[in-house]
């Protein structure tokens, strides 16, 4: 399986660097502004120049979410 877990206030910058150091597969596209958070990038549709690849939440697997009141959803 080739899923990682990160939190949506990562830099695009940060989950590139851990792939690397894992010696894994990065994103298809990278966007240029890669100071960008993850949960920013896939609510604003980002998308790196190679348009084949669509935008970075065209790479999710699946989604958690924590609510303010604390209940969670998959």
């Amino acid at each position: 399986d080739d899923s990682i877990t990160v939190c949506a206030g990562m830099s695009i910058q940060a989950v590139q660097q851990c792939l690397v150091s894992l010696h894994r597969s990065s994103f298809g596209s990278l966007p240029s502004v890669q100071t960008m958070t993850i949960g920013g990038s896939i609510s604003t549709g980002v998308h790196g120049s190679n348009a084949l690849e669509g935008p970075m939440s065209s790479s999710i697997k699946g989604m958690t979410l924590v609510l303010a009141d604390g209940s969670v959803l998959k």
